[in-house]
């Protein structure tokens, strides 16, 4: 898990990086409507480094140039289209699960606004888009407070059992293939057999 949190994380206090905490103002450590999609507003540090320390949403896309994206449906086509998040700001999009009738709430220009179902230019399909990984993992997210949630995906980083490994018994559902958010993870990093069958034994 701080393999996958460290390919995920995109700002930095150390070398090579924000050298001084004192660099970042209070005002930049708020959570921004530009982050919505791209950058999780639950993960971060619980010190004093909250709001310095930043991880990008499971949904983030990153280019060669270090532009970052977010896939978002778009509704007239019902295709996922990769935006950027300067471009995202000037989209008309729905929050997920909104049935795209009457009214819905959509962020526009950073705010909030209700507008008539017409005007939606994409949407968020899923909450776990909006997200990264570790926040992901958390059951439930949607019933609990920003704070035990901001614990909770602090503590799946050391949530690593060594010994009598298996899967949690509750499981978050997932929107990928494998159907909930833990086995997607174990998807990220663990081996797999170019072939089906049986593992009977182990050498070496």
């Amino acid at each position: 898990m701080d393999l996958i949190g460290n390919a995920y994380e995109i700002t930095h206090l150390g070398p090579g990086a924000i050298k001084d905490i004192r660099m970042v103002r209070n005002e930049t450590r708020q959570v921004n409507a530009s982050h919505m999609g791209v950058i999780d507003p639950v993960n971060t540090k619980e010190n004093e480094k909250a709001g310095v320390t930043l991880f990008t949403t499971a949904n983030a896309l990153k280019d060669k140039e270090g532009n970052i994206y977010t896939t978002v449906t778009n509704v007239k086509t019902g295709k996922a289209e990769p935006i950027s998040a300067i471009d995202l700001e000037h989209k008309v999009i729905a929050f997920p699960y909104q049935k795209l009738e009457g009214i819905v709430e959509v962020l526009h220009k950073g705010k909030v606004e209700r507008v008539p179902a017409e005007k939606v230019e994409y949407q968020f399909k899923h909450p776990s888009q909006l997200f990264s990984i570790q926040t992901n993992l958390i059951p439930f997210l949607n019933s609990i407070s920003g704070g035990r949630a901001l614990m909770a995906a602090k503590h799946y980083t050391h949530s690593l059992p060594l010994k009598y490994r298996e899967e949690p018994l509750v499981q978050t559902k997932s929107i990928t293939p494998y159907g909930t958010e833990e086995r997607f993870v174990a998807s990220l990093f663990l081996p797999k057999s170019k072939v089906e069958g049986k593992i009977s034994k182990i050498t070496g």
